[in-house]
């Protein structure tokens, strides 16, 4: 690495060199707890800036994921230790209560790229027969796609070996409870997952009959993102609900293509798809803050992160 402040790039270099010598797994997490909001961790921050999509690869980026990366791992000592603390605030939830799997929901299969295939076609899907903007439409996709070669990466995408849509794990819960009506504790329909939703999720969660909440989300596009099976037999009940659910997304995801490339949209900031997990410290209305939990010993305190 090359650094510009002679004095906090040796401090910085050796910090990170020292974090090459933690072998044990805990102990790693342990550092990164501690030193989560440090210097060396203050400095990682003012190097990654506003690191955008376009500089993947870039000293910017890898300092934003580098930074991400320590958060992450420091959760794994911070998250258990806010679920007990909170625990204690909600224990009528924990009186009673059992951990069980879902049934494993299939996705539908594998799109197959047809030689028809074109980008003028893949427009003229998305619109009416009778829609004016077509033409505009298709010459201003073309003009993106001279630049960013879009239909080649539309190409390698079908042709990855590797591609298997899944239905996400969000998904997942939520169609278990709808498809058994089971009931949400205090009739809170929030499903919890360890990272913000991705763009399809939430369309699915803002869209579906069973009214639950809807997620944060990243904004991201996940390519093997796949809904349930049962979307590709409509004359079933199950296919009919599917059915009425991607509709509704399509209208929205229809519209969010049409105006990024009408208005050309420039690729955003890069962030991650889950949170880095260092927060500032601000107390709430007495409520416990990152600052009032102490790893070592439990202190006095513990008591009271594509894109459309």
């Amino acid at each position: 690495m090359k650094f510009c402040s002679p004095l906090i790039d040796r401090d910085l270099k050796t910090w990170l060199e020292s974090l090459s010598t933690l072998k044990d797994h805990h102990a790693f997490c342990q550092h990164a707890y501690r030193t989560r909001k440090s210097e060396q961790m203050r400095d990682l921050k003012e190097r990654s800036g506003t690191a955008s999509a376009s500089s993947l690869g870039s000293m910017k980026h890898q300092f934003a994921n580098l930074r991400h990366c320590i958060g992450r791992l420091a959760d794994h000592i911070r998250a258990p230790m806010q679920l007990i603390g909170d625990s204690r605030a909600l224990e009528r939830i924990f009186d009673n209560f059992e951990v069980k799997p879902t049934p494993f929901i299939v996705s539908v299969n594998r799109p197959v790229l047809k030689r028809s295939l074109s980008l003028n076609g893949i427009v003229r899907r998305m619109l009416k027969e009778d829609d004016k903007g077509l033409e505009p439409l298709q010459q201003a996709l073309n003009s993106l796609d001279a630049k960013l070669k879009i239909f080649e990466e539309v190409q390698k995408r079908y042709e990855c070996k590797t591609f298997v849509p899944r239905v996400h794990a969000e998904i997942q819960v939520l169609e278990h409870f709808y498809d058994q009506s089971l009931e949400f504790a205090y009739d809170d329909r929030y499903i919890a997952c360890s990272k913000p939703a991705c763009y399809c999720c939430r369309l699915y969660f803002r869209n579906h009959p069973g009214r639950p909440v809807e997620p944060g989300t990243h904004g991201k596009i996940w390519l093997n993102w796949g809904p349930p099976r049962s979307v590709c037999d409509t004359k079933t009940p199950a296919g009919k609900h599917q059915e009425a659910i991607m509709n509704k997304m399509l209208d929205v995801i229809r519209g969010d293509v049409r105006r990024d490339i009408e208005n050309r949209h420039p690729k955003k900031e890069w962030h991650a798809d889950s949170h880095t997990g260092i927060t500032e410290s601000v107390d709430i209305d007495g409520c416990q803050t990152d600052d009032d939990i102490s790893y070592d010993g439990f202190s006095s305190s513990e008591e009271g992160e594509y894109f459309l």
